[in-house]
């Protein structure tokens, strides 16, 4: 009998398939990607921004460290514009999703991330690219991003806690350090103002100032709520789960804040007189004299109260070190995008550092925010490789408002969680 003829296989056939298994993994992975892109990313432009701001503004200078500063200032363009990019397709594509992570108590935390993403670009913007006087036309521009960012981040401060009330559910065992971002967002812009103020011409700069005094004082109000819920879940309910234990470290960013910003603000109403020879007061109601003395004034208030806030972030920043410390020796620590959130409060603490060794001439803290500013970046190095590593291994999609699923959600779950009687 005569055997069938044997068929060799189709090589063409073969590298088709093969090539549709590839283009299918790769349109999963997309997918999935897409769909679990949270928030959460925008906290590496926050990570990624600091350090540009440290670097820019460093007491101890050396040829090429504007350059670098730059660098880190580019690649923070580009990641924000590809994160909103994505942020706006993820929307267009599934529009429950705005909702879902607006109504969710984790997702909407990091919108704050979003506004202290953008507000680091806004201050490299002056402190790169404005150095001739307060008649730069990009001042205006720069300016005008400023106010976009203040209407959302201000948005934020009082969308969230009314969501925090009626649509979301929350336990004092649960609350995290995450519960700071949106509203530290405000005081972060607030500051950023102090910084565009000084390029401005005198009634824009006046404005700038006073509504920058306006948000700080609303968000450090709220801020010192939250400080008293999170340092009493610590006390009765003790520290995070490892999934969320570097939160301890965003305590640190408000202070730190509050340091640089107040400090900020004091200085550019003096800066406003020095420059253009007029106070921030009314001319009618005070004499150039007295304005003067009122200025020194504020500014020697400002600077206690400073010194006072940056003891405040020590106090968070040491504590949050041996929270972590005590945890590492009994358990790991699964990495996620909240790491990141590591970098951002302790560049700040930075820059009130450098802030406080400008105003004292010392050499102390001068030397002390050049340590800080190398922690930081080794921070940044760290978390950039580790986060590549999981975005290659496909690990770091989640977002909280979407769950376990590769599954677009329908619904949003807007449900308000309050008892109330059914109006008929």
């Amino acid at each position: 009998m005569q055997g069938l003829p044997h068929r060799q296989p189709d090589d063409t056939v073969v590298k088709t398939d093969l090539d549709d298994r590839r283009n299918n993994k790769f349109w999963a992975w997309g997918r999935m990607f897409l769909l679990h892109f949270s928030p959460a990313w925008f906290s590496i432009n926050m990570g990624t921004g600091i350090v540009s701001v440290l670097l820019e503004s460093l007491p101890y200078r050396f040829n090429g460290l504007h350059a670098l500063a730059l660098i880190f200032f580019g690649i923070n363009i580009l990641l924000f514009a590809v994160f909103m990019i994505i942020s706006v397709l993820r929307c267009i594509i599934w529009p429950p999703l705005l909702l879902r992570t607006l109504l969710d108590p984790v997702s909407s935390m990091f919108l704050g991330a979003l506004s202290m993403g953008f507000t680091t670009l806004i201050n490299m913007c002056v402190l790169g690219f404005i150095s001739d006087g307060r008649h730069h036309s990009f001042a205006i521009f720069v300016w005008v991003l400023w106010w976009i960012n203040s209407i959302f981040s201000i948005s934020l401060l009082l969308l969230v806690p009314f969501l925090k009330a009626t649509r979301q559910s929350h336990e004092l065992n649960t609350v995290t350090g995450l519960w700071f971002l949106p509203i530290v967002a405000v005081t972060v812009t607030a500051s950023a103002g102090a910084v565009v103020a000084d390029v401005l011409p005198l009634r824009p700069a006046k404005i700038t100032i006073i509504v920058a005094y306006m948000m700080k004082g609303a968000a450090l109000s709220v801020i010192f709520f939250q400080m008293t819920i999170y340092y009493a879940r610590l006390v009765f309910f003790k520290i995070p789960p490892a999934k969320v234990i570097i939160s301890v470290f965003l305590p640190l960013g408000p202070s730190a804040q509050a340091s640089y910003g107040l400090l900020h603000l004091a200085t550019s109403i003096n800066k406003l007189q020095t420059d253009l020879g007029q106070p921030i007061f009314a001319p009618t109601s005070i004499s150039p004299q007295d304005a003067h003395l009122l200025n020194l004034g504020l500014l020697g208030a400002s600077v206690v109260v400073s010194l006072g806030f940056w003891g405040l972030g020590f106090f968070w920043f040491v504590l949050a070190l041996f929270v972590v410390g005590d945890l590492l020796l009994v358990s790991p620590f699964p990495f996620n995008l909240g790491w990141w959130g590591t970098t951002f409060p302790l560049g700040v603490f930075g820059i009130a550092t450098i802030q406080l060794g400008q105003v004292f001439d010392s050499g102390s803290f001068k030397v002390l925010s050049v340590v800080i500013t190398l922690a930081v970046v080794v921070l940044w190095l760290a978390m950039s490789v580790l986060t590549l590593a999981q975005l290659l291994r496909g690990k770091i999609f989640y977002d909280p408002s979407v769950g376990d699923t590769d599954m677009a959600p329908t619904g949003t779950g807007h449900e308000r969680k309050y008892a109330y009687k059914q109006r008929v």
